[in-house]
């Protein structure tokens, strides 16, 4: 019997991450893309000649009325996705979604509980997930390599959207808080929240602080700090817009009871003091069959299985959480109990 080929149709081009989401789908053997709704025209026909999409729509409700598809990918901004989500998801089409997994709380609550009533398959894609020095470290740190963990460290940035050349449409909307859930905090520090949310759970509590502190030109915040506070563990989460060039730390950082994991260039440092000094550990390679998000969504959908790890949906939602207990602390100045 053939394989099933799985028709893919997207909605919304404005997200910066979705040339690359596109091409795994176009590249992936069992997979076809048929359809895409974006109103801007110009980036829907070149969507259409770059990836050899059949159909195109102005209106994504119209595209999931009309068109016949198995998955339904996701490229707008973080604000819009909402609806879009819930009416895939009552649809019964199997659905995936750039990080984060929602703008805010609120629309992370009507995502996972349209996702759970009508218990369609669905992936909020983390980029990170994909690199091979992140996933040996979580490995490493699950199995307890170094003990019990006390505290995790991330950091995620870059010099800012415009400063980088992020494509118009996507630079649109990282700046406007109201359709990307803030600023840099909100592009980055989510990172390090759905990776502390696997390794440690849901914490007691979050301090946020965050501002402009670079740009010359009105942004909600180009950098921010959240620390996640744990019985007997601290995660903190960096984000920002305004980085140049790298400062040789070896992220993530995960700090246990018996030693100390980092990244060192294309190996993993294990440090766990005294005599047993340091051990540099070979990157795992990436698991057949999940390269990237198509082929693990792939496999999640005929395996009947939900995403694991840090694409778990409910993992993605204690690290909305986070996020938002951190801007409400900066808010207030004081650190909110979750």
């Amino acid at each position: 019997m053939a394989e099933k080929t799985y028709k893919v149709a997207v909605a919304g081009l404005v997200h910066g991450h979705i040339g690359g989401l596109l091409n795994n789908w176009k590249n992936h053997s069992r997979a076809e893309i048929v359809a895409v709704a974006e109103p801007n025209v110009e980036l829907a026909r070149s969507a259409q000649e770059r990836y050899g999409i059949p159909s195109i729509y102005g209106d994504w409700r119209e595209m999931l009325r009309t068109e016949a598809f198995d998955i339904l990918q996701i490229g707008t901004d973080n604000a819009a996705k909402t609806d879009i989500i819930e009416e895939a998801a009552r649809a019964g089409r199997a659905v995936t979604v750039e990080k984060p997994l929602a703008v805010d709380l609120s629309a992370a609550r009507r995502i996972r509980d349209a996702v759970r009533a009508a218990g369609v398959p669905f992936l909020t894609n983390w980029p990170t997930a994909w690199q091979r020095g992140r996933r040996t470290i979580l490995r490493l740190a699950k199995e307890g390599a170094v003990g019990d963990i006390w505290q995790v460290k991330e950091r995620q940035g870059h010099g800012g959207p415009r400063e980088i050349g992020c494509g118009p449409e996507f630079v649109a909307w990282l700046y406007d808080a109201d359709r990307n859930g803030g600023g840099a905090g909100a592009d980055f520090c989510g990172y390090g929240a759905v990776l502390s949310a696997y390794l440690l759970g849901r914490p007691e509590s979050v301090f946020g602080t965050a501002g402009n502190l670079t740009k010359e030109y009105d942004v909600t915040d180009d950098n921010a700090v959240f620390v996640a506070r744990y019985p007997k563990a601290i995660a903190v989460l960096e984000g920002t817009w305004s980085q140049q060039g790298g400062d040789g730390a070896g992220y993530p950082l995960v700090y246990g009871t018996k030693g100390t994991l980092s990244q060192a260039g294309q190996q993993i440092r294990l440090d766990r003091g005294g005599r047993d000094g340091v051990e540099m550990i070979e990157m795992d390679p990436l698991p057949d069959g999940a390269a990237n998000h198509a082929e693990y969504f792939l496999r999640c959908i005929e395996a009947g299985q939900e995403p694991e790890g840090i694409l778990n949906l409910d993992t993605c939602y204690i690290a909305q959480e986070i996020v938002e207990a951190g801007y409400a602390s900066v808010r207030s100045g004081e650190a909110v109990r979750l």
